[in-house]
């Protein structure tokens, strides 16, 4: 299973701080309440990332995106 960031994978604004709390261990109600949003906007927001990126997983996801931060962040 490939958990590499695909090739110009971005991120936008909105995903990334419901990916962030993903990471942290946040469910989608406690993330829905910390953002303000309901919670069936971050299960669409889920889902169309889940698409975009071909992810399978929550973990899935997380994985591809801390790997294209620590990209980002090397600047490798």
């Amino acid at each position: 299973m490939e958990t590499g960031p695909r090739a110009g994978q971005v991120f936008s604004r909105r995903q990334t701080e419901i990916l962030q709390r993903v990471a942290a261990g946040e469910t989608d109600k406690e993330i829905a309440q910390g953002l303000g949003i309901s919670h069936k906007t971050v299960e669409s927001h889920l889902g169309r990332l889940y698409r975009r990126g071909k992810f399978k997983s929550r973990a899935h996801a997380v994985v591809s995106w801390l790997q294209t931060q620590s990209l980002t962040t090397t600047g490798s």
